[in-house]
């Protein structure tokens, strides 16, 4: 688990190589603090992240705290919410 005081989400990153499982800071509103606050910055902080390859799903390796350059940022999804995509499509 996160070592902050910030609240944090759970969520699932994919970029063209890797699914990426982990957590993000979050604001009152509940968007996600790096994309609403760091809009000059390049880069999104990813912690307790457990990075899967796309191609076979192995779990390829571990970081307590990541930055992921938004350029390689495919998609982002708050993982309640494809738990509730996932509910849907049964």
């Amino acid at each position: 688990m996160v070592d902050r005081k910030e609240d944090t989400a759970a969520v699932v990153v994919l970029t063209d190589n890797y699914r990426i499982i982990g957590r993000a800071r979050v604001v009152p509103d509940g968007s996600l603090w790096d994309l609403k606050h760091r809009t000059t910055e390049r880069f999104v902080t990813i912690y307790d992240a457990k990075f899967h390859l796309l191609s076979d799903g192995r779990r390829a390796y571990e970081a307590k705290e990541t930055e992921i350059n938004r350029d390689a940022i495919v998609a982002i999804f708050r993982e309640e919410e494809l738990v509730n995509m996932r509910k849907l499509e049964e």
